[in-house]
């Protein structure tokens, strides 16, 4: 789910890193909608878990495929990385029902290149010491982001119990910038 923001026309630029870092739903949108009206591929990359010609944009050049690959593959395309858009608000106290920004990881990430998916900045420490609330299974790894988790089809490790059970809507951004929201309310 997605945080509130202003409508802004300032130019989104890639970082040092060539990556463009958003802060909120407004400039992925803003980013999608550039890399598709510049007839450019846009590609998130989240906490590397999968293989890097999984996550990266064309051309991939010698970019090995392999996971936990850092490194941007040259060229003109849209990387995104979701370093700035990890918050998580409650949405409703009685149900425990919470909107976590795309890029949350769930538990702290060793290889986060900027330092900042840490234990403390993680959705599952944040639920559990703020609200002693969790989820009903993630599995043996957990320092994907909430939006990488979810959208490679994890559901955690048991036949019982899913992280499925869990999940209520999804704001999706389709590949023209427009949102879309879907939930099991309809």
């Amino acid at each position: 789910m997605a945080s509130e923001s202003s409508t802004s026309t300032e130019p989104l630029t890639a970082g040092a890193d060539g990556f463009y870092h958003p802060a909120s739903e407004e400039e992925l949108v803003r980013l999608v909608t550039m890399a598709y009206e510049g007839k450019r591929q846009c590609r998130v990359r989240g906490a590397t878990h999968s293989v890097s010609h999984a996550i990266y944009a064309d051309p991939l050049g010698d970019v090995p495929n392999r996971v936990s690959w850092q490194t941007r593959p040259p060229g003109d395309n849209v990387d995104v990385m979701l370093d700035r858009y990890r918050s998580w608000r409650v949405r409703d106290e009685s149900r425990k029902l919470i909107e976590a920004d795309a890029g949350i990881h769930l538990g702290a990430d060793p290889n986060d290149p900027t330092g900042t998916a840490t234990l403390e900045t993680s959705l599952l420490w944040q639920l559990w010491h703020e609200k002693q609330w969790t989820l009903s299974n993630v599995g043996g790894i957990s320092h994907q982001t909430v939006s990488g988790f979810t959208a490679t089809g994890s559901s955690g490790s048991g036949v019982q119990y899913s992280v499925n059970d869990n999940l209520w809507g999804f704001r999706v951004i389709d590949s023209t910038g427009k949102v879309h929201e879907v939930s099991r309310e309809g």
